[in-house]
């Protein structure tokens, strides 16, 4: 029996899956997944999951794979309040300014294992 490779399925492709399903609801779940080209235990898994990725969909959209939420997401929502504010009020400013207030915002909320990170500048 040859191994599958593994693959990552997009929200999108989730949620297709699931519109499938539904729409045929008296076909086994095996034959949608030969249909798909899927293991029958991605279709059930996919299924049964049904809440977290229609939540998923809503909140990342669909083209993402993993649905991971920011590490600090206090620190974030605060300085992105600021963000918006700074440049309402016309205030432009580079990379280092932001690290430096999400550094001031990190220490006030009592944060001390966030560096502010050019990796974590861009993905912000």
């Amino acid at each position: 029996m040859a191994s599958r490779k593994r693959k990552p399925l997009s929200i999108k492709e989730k949620l297709n899956i699931l519109a499938v399903v539904d729409g045929n609801p008296k076909r086994k779940r095996v034959d949608i997944a030969n249909e798909l080209g899927l293991p029958a235990s991605t279709v059930n898994t996919v299924v049964s999951k049904r809440k977290e990725i229609e939540t998923n969909a809503l909140v990342f959209g669909g083209a993402t794979k993993q649905a991971r939420g920011a590490r600090h997401g206090e620190l974030e929502e605060a300085l992105l309040k600021w963000f918006k504010q700074a440049r309402a009020s016309g205030v432009n400013f580079d990379g280092s300014v932001l690290k430096e207030k999400a550094l001031d915002i990190a220490d006030v909320l009592g944060i001390n294992d966030f560096t502010a990170s050019s990796g974590w500048i861009s993905r912000f």
